[in-house]
């Protein structure tokens, strides 16, 4: 088992509300390696590793609550360190890494794509890419095919596909796996898991939270690509896919790919008639007062949007799905 977790991004939003309280959780739970070490890296300085793991730990209590249980977490912050390094210049980050291999390295990039390349090269200078290192990339990949297509491409270059792995951290709410065991373990459900019975779909992400901190990176991606394109497809799929043979990760996988080679395309003749995209103003949301999305100057994101989505099969012709997500 690996022993090192390397958490590009440490100053995050998912950093603070996903990653380290899983890990404490692990850690709680004894399904941490005994030396197991946390190397927290991110631009932002910090005076020393204790001024990094007191704000880490604030972060995390602010951020997760009761979610991320309180004694592992102060145990998971002895075992942290915090390096500050420009992590879009590989040669800088291969220099700044005083990391050693051994035990099993796990490489976990909770940053923006286009820092998933440079990030990846100066991991391979530096020689922490090394067999039987794993690199996790967490979504989105790129803006777009052609880019998704050439982060890839470069990646490869840097760590052999076996030991690279993309994750969508929503697959790991109890919620979502649970649509697995309510649809193949119960017989009655997966009778009547048709367009026979069923008159439409909706998968509804609705957040109180508005983007809050993260606009630099709302404003180039937004609600379409930050959401839609990964995790509520991934719902859609766990929804619309033919029951696996088997639920290993290549079966589900497949399982899935042939559900989204059966979604009809958007076009632009059809996009209008078949999506709403909105941003949100100042309000009031649980009683409290809220101010509106501020985007960066020039561009134009939306932080809600709602979609049609037809599946073209025979188990879902006829059924729309509908896709709806948004901040406030």
């Amino acid at each position: 088992m690996h022993e090192q977790f390397l958490l590009f991004g440490a100053t995050g939003d998912l950093a603070a509300g996903q990653v380290v309280p899983a890990l404490a959780n692990l850690l709680r739970d004894r399904l941490l390696p005994h030396g197991f070490r946390l190397h927290a890296v991110a631009k932002t300085r910090f005076d020393s590793n204790d001024a990094f793991r007191n704000w880490l730990g604030e972060r995390v209590s602010k951020r997760a609550g009761d979610a991320a249980d309180a004694d592992a977490l102060r145990e998971l912050l002895k075992r942290t360190d915090y390096t500050a390094v420009d992590l879009s210049r590989p040669e800088a980050l291969a220099a700044g890494l005083d990391i050693k291999s051994e035990g099993g390295l796990l490489s976990y990039l909770a940053v923006p794509p286009d820092l998933f390349v440079p990030i990846a090269q100066g991991l391979k200078q530096a020689g922490l890419l090394d067999d039987p290192a794993r690199l996790l990339l967490e979504k989105p990949i790129g803006r777009d095919l052609a880019s998704a297509r050439a982060i890839n491409a470069a990646i490869a270059q840097c760590v052999p596909e076996s030991r690279v792995f993309r994750l969508d951290h929503y697959l790991g709410k109890a919620t979502v796996q649970n649509l697995l065991a309510m649809r193949f373990g119960n017989t009655l459900l997966e009778a009547v898991w048709s367009r026979r019975w069923i008159e439409r779909v909706d998968i509804l992400v609705a957040e109180t939270a508005g983007v809050d901190g993260r606009e630099q990176y709302y404003s180039h991606y937004g609600a379409l690509r930050d959401m839609v394109q990964n995790h509520m497809l991934q719902l859609l799929c766990l929804i619309a896919m033919e029951p696996p043979s088997a639920l290993d990760a290549d079966t589900v996988r497949d399982n899935k790919l042939m559900a989204l080679r059966a979604l009809r395309p958007l076009t632009a003749d059809t996009a209008a008639s078949e999506s709403v995209r909105g941003v949100y103003q100042s309000g009031v949301v649980g009683a409290q007062a809220v101010g509106g999305f501020t985007q960066l100057e020039g561009q134009s994101i939306e932080t809600f949007v709602a979609l049609r989505a037809h599946i073209d099969n025979w188990r879902w012709a006829g059924v729309p799905f509908h896709l709806v997500t948004g901040k406030r």
